[in-house]
């Protein structure tokens, strides 16, 4: 038996749907606005990169009262397309249920508005905060500290070859 399309979209035109309950949209638009995030996951949209994230606490200016108000905890998203933001989470290899927290440290005017933002990992072995998740099987330093010699492989650079230039020489002027 064959569904009558037509009087199924005529059926759904007459019905009241509710508000949606997913996650909200993240705007950091203010210098200081921050958030403490569990990573979710990363996709792709017909309009760019987004993060799904469970916002733990945060906040953001309200330009109304002039004051930071609280972020109300649970599930958001915001877009990492064509921003600074989409530079962090490709160096950040996080995964899900990883805590971090995301703060906007600057507008570059110079760059036509960029925002620049600061970003730590929270390492649940050591309780601190680092500048960015160790890879698997280093262990992270807290707060920019150097690594341990021990840290660091020792490896042999290869020297530098000189590159041939395969431009074409100009043998005069052409008419």
């Amino acid at each position: 038996m064959r569904t009558d399309l037509k009087a199924v979209a005529e059926a759904a035109l007459k019905r009241k749907l509710e508000a949606r309950e997913d996650s909200g949209k993240l705007k950091l638009d203010h210098i200081d606005d921050r958030a403490v995030c569990e990573y979710l996951s990363k996709r792709s949209t017909q309009y760019g990169d987004r993060v799904d994230v469970i916002v733990l606490k945060g906040e953001i200016y309200d330009d109304s009262t002039k004051t930071f108000k609280p972020i109300e905890p649970g599930p958001y998203s915001f877009s990492i397309s064509a921003t600074k933001l989409a530079e962090i989470f490709a160096q950040e290899p996080l995964r899900k249920g990883d805590i971090f927290q995301i703060v906007l440290v600057g507008i570059a005017q110079e760059w036509r508005g960029m925002k620049l933002y600061g970003f730590e990992y929270f390492d649940p072995e050591t309780k601190t905060w680092l500048k960015h998740r160790p890879r698997d099987g280093q262990s992270g330093q807290a707060d920019g500290q150097p690594p341990a010699d021990d840290d660091i492989p020792e490896y042999d650079v290869p020297k530098a070859q000189p590159v041939k230039d395969r431009r074409r020489k100009s043998k005069g002027v052409r008419r």
